[in-house]
């Protein structure tokens, strides 16, 4: 065998690129054209996809709600919410049922299953619900709702050298306002303090008319039935129905 020349090597092949990325190595123009329509595609994708801060989701979380106007936790509970939770037990796509029965009220809280539609289960509800005819007479009407997650865009701060009466009104009267506007779909009051009634009578005057004092607190319960319903959005309003039982 010959010796090599000095300060050589014997002959090794270059490595050949193969594959996809050799190939594009090798046709500049194929490679090209694959960049701008990757650099087209994401523009057009910055152009077309949506984009919010607070993105839109689904929670599939419903709520019914029954008044029992009067009644103590222990009555909602035995007359209301456990009836509700029997009527829905047997629907298929309830994945959790949480509730609550507090004076006056009963709350049903109903998770859906994810590979469930939320709008069907709605109707199974709606319908086992009003199919319950053993409801206490004192209770109103079941109210079925969606969990609806609102986001809000203005939070408006109102105050000023008046007495807190004055200034709720005030604000009440700027919540109408604004709701009012075409686009606007809701607007609450918040960190304001319900008006209450106190009506305090001294046990003398009691003995004096011969009255206890259930005898005048029936009355007050009885005018409380005359309530305002849940707002309902109607023409791009919401309006304040009442209704009287």
């Amino acid at each position: 065998m010959a010796d090599s020349p000095a300060g050589s090597y014997p002959h090794e092949p270059e490595n050949e690129m193969r594959g996809l990325i050799g190939w594009f190595a090798t046709n500049h123009v194929a490679a090209n054209l694959l960049m701008f329509l990757i650099i087209g595609g994401g523009i057009w994708g910055l152009i077309v996809v949506k984009k919010e801060s607070f993105p839109e989701f689904n929670f599939g979380q419903l709520t019914v709600s029954v008044p029992y106007l009067g009644a103590a936790p222990q009555e909602v509970e035995e007359g209301v919410v456990v009836k509700i939770e029997e009527a829905i037990e047997s629907i298929q796509g309830i994945r959790r049922v949480d509730s609550i029965a507090f004076e006056g009220m009963g709350q049903v809280m109903i998770e859906v299953e994810e590979s469930h539609d939320v709008a069907e289960v709605t109707d199974e509800v709606k319908l086992a619900v009003d199919g319950i005819s053993t409801f206490p007479a004192e209770t109103e009407r079941p109210v079925i709702s969606k969990y609806t997650h609102r986001r809000g865009v203005l939070n408006l701060q109102i105050h000023g050298d008046l007495d807190e009466t004055s200034l709720k009104q005030l604000t009440e009267r700027i919540r109408e306002e604004v709701t009012a506007l075409p686009e606007v779909s809701y607007a609450e009051v918040m960190g304001s303090r319900p008006f209450e009634i106190s009506i305090e009578i001294s046990e003398h005057t009691l003995r004096q008319y011969g009255l206890t004092l259930d005898q005048v607190a029936r009355p007050q319960q009885r005018r409380q039935q005359d309530l305002a319903r849940p707002a309902k959005r109607n023409d791009a309003r919401d309006k304040q129905q009442r209704a009287k039982k």
